[in-house]
């Protein structure tokens, strides 16, 4: 079903759209971007108002159009709505044939039939397609592109939360368009800040956090100063106008945007409400990730995902492999606070390993303390055996990750424990005891580990886990378990065995969504050498040590 709006000429307005006059106020307008409303729009070809909910598309289109000087013969609005099947070209056609001076006569598609009916129109015409996200598709965005391109006397504006192609480069390398965004709808800071100076609001330090925390976001932005509270605004000549009387004590900005973040929950179903709470925790959510948290197919989890786009509660930002949604600046705070209550704890557990697995290539100390925060011990020991140096190398969180850690995890891990010690020991702060306690425990958890000492079969982990033992029974003066666990060492370090497994954990589950995954980097393969070429040295053997280092040098060339 799609609703006509029609503008006769430049003269008239519409019988069936209200004039500006005509309409209730309505907060949307008063935080249209001063800037848009003077900027030049294309009398000819397509401009795209392409943007969440809340950024007053609508309002923006019909106050350029209200505003335009421009010699034109009518207007004519189109508003979609969800309906079963596609109607639009039907509308399209009906709506235009009347203004090209020739009877609609139907040859071929409704796409087809409107493109010969456009190319005879005698005089410009607009036409605004409203909520096109209704009836948006390849075909249809191919042939409002291919309308636009080949008639003249037609301006296309196309008003929508989402498109398929239409702003893509297969389209616009062939059709001029004209887009505009959510970062060129959004209130820069001074916008917002005159936004309220003209609403009368004094400025301070509350309504600058939560006027910079809203991010440009117009929704987000009349929510924190609860423009829609009747109590809080009277209407003047000159417009809304804060009371600054008796409810001042209630107005509070960013209390303002906490509730604004809670009815954000009330909008979604179930399964959305899960994936937007996890990106309120998270850096991110994915589309394999929204997959594995639900445990549903690919469609279900993209239905989400373009439903929370939509209504601008995820953001969505081109990364290195694939599309990321991040959870919007103005509610993702509030909506953390919420997750611990709201979200189950498997919920919870499944995003923190599932976003783990997706970051681990790009940022080991990331997955290692979401998994840490999961729970899932086991498989951020591996990403820490895997990324040893790397994950070190930011010493105090990796510090505050590991320093909580029981005795009992430091007993079962002792990858943990070599971390501690990689750390601690340089510190002139740390006593000699606490350094003799970790190495205790250390040897504890590598003993339980290999309880045949270098002949345990092979296994998860093993690789790093005689790497360790070697180091420990040569800093302890075991020198011939030291040679033993070398030997071990060197047998282990073939091109099939140099990839620490990450199985027997939910990680492992996870890790297989994302393809690029990859275990063991050169820095950690350079340490197993180095190692092994000081071992070699403390048992006077100065060719192996050589070799080695020959190998090292091969490995990183």
């Amino acid at each position: 079903m799609l609703r006509l709006e029609n503008t006769p000429d430049s003269g008239s307005k519409s019988a069936t759209r209200p004039t500006a006059q005509e309409r209730p106020p309505h907060p949307a307008e008063v935080s249209i971007p001063d800037r848009l409303l003077h900027d030049p729009q294309p009398h000819h070809g397509l401009t795209l108002v392409c943007a969440p909910t809340g950024y007053a598309k609508t309002a923006i289109v019909r106050t350029w159009l209200e505003n335009d000087n421009s010699e034109r013969t009518s207007v004519r609005w189109v508003r979609c709505s969800p309906t079963r099947d596609p109607v639009l070209w039907d509308e399209l056609e009906r709506v235009l044939a009347p203004l090209s001076g020739v009877s609609s006569t139907r040859a071929g598609t409704p796409e087809a039939a409107v493109l010969a009916i456009a190319r005879q129109l005698p005089k410009h015409v607009t036409l605004v397609i409203d909520d096109y996200h209704f009836e948006t598709s390849v075909r249809s965005d191919l042939a409002l592109a291919n309308l636009a391109r080949t008639t003249h006397h037609l301006r296309i504006i196309v008003i929508g939360r989402r498109v398929e192609i239409l702003n893509s480069t297969v389209v616009t390398a062939r059709t001029r368009i004209t887009a505009l965004g959510p970062a060129d709808l959004s209130l820069t800071a001074d916008e917002s800040a005159d936004l309220a100076a003209r609403l009368g609001i004094p400025m301070d330090e509350q309504l600058t956090a939560a006027l910079r925390k809203a991010g440009g976001w117009p929704l987000a932005i009349r929510a924190a100063l609860d423009l829609g509270n009747g109590a809080q605004y009277v209407d003047t000549p000159d417009g809304q106008k804060w009371t600054a009387g008796a409810s001042q004590p209630l107005f509070n900005p960013m209390a303002n945007l906490e509730a604004f973040a809670r009815g954000a929950l009330s909008l979604v179903e179930s399964g959305a409400r899960q994936i937007m709470l996890a990106a309120a925790e998270l850096d991110a959510v994915t589309l394999p990730l929204g997959r594995h948290l639900l445990r549903c197919d690919e469609h279900s989890a993209q239905n989400a995902l373009r439903h929370l786009t939509e209504l601008g509660l995820l953001v969505p930002v081109q990364a290195e492999f694939g599309p990321e949604y991040h959870c919007h600046p103005s509610i993702r705070s509030a909506l953390a606070l919420l997750a611990s209550s709201w979200l189950a704890d498997g919920s919870r557990r499944r995003a923190y390993i599932g976003r783990a697995a997706e970051v681990v290539v790009q940022s080991p100390l990331r997955a290692f303390r979401l998994l840490c925060a999961a729970g899932d011990l086991a498989a951020a020991e591996t990403v820490l055996a895997a990324n040893f140096s790397r994950i070190l190398d930011d010493a105090d969180r990796t510090l505050a990750l590991l320093r909580p850690l029981s005795e009992a995890a430091l007993v079962a891990y002792p990858t943990f424990t070599a971390a501690l010690l990689a750390l601690e020991n340089p510190r002139p702060e740390v006593p000699a005891s606490r350094l003799c306690y970790l190495v205790r425990l250390w040897r504890r958890g590598l003993d339980a580990r290999l309880p045949q000492g270098p002949a345990t079969p092979f296994g998860s982990l093993q690789v790093a886990t005689i790497g360790q033992a070697m180091v420990a029974s040569r800093v302890s003066g075991e020198l011939e378990n030291a040679r033993a666990y070398m030997s071990a060492l060197e047998r282990s370090l073939t091109p099939h065995n140099t990839d620490p497994a990450m199985t027997g954990t939910s990680f492992d589950e996870a890790r297989h969504m994302t393809p690029q995954l990859r275990q063991t980097s050169d820095d950690e393969l350079a340490i197993f050498y180095l190692e092994i070429a000081a071992t070699s040295l403390s048992l006077g053997d100065t060719r192996r040590a050589r070799r080695t280092l020959t190998q090292l040098r091969t490995s990183l060339s």
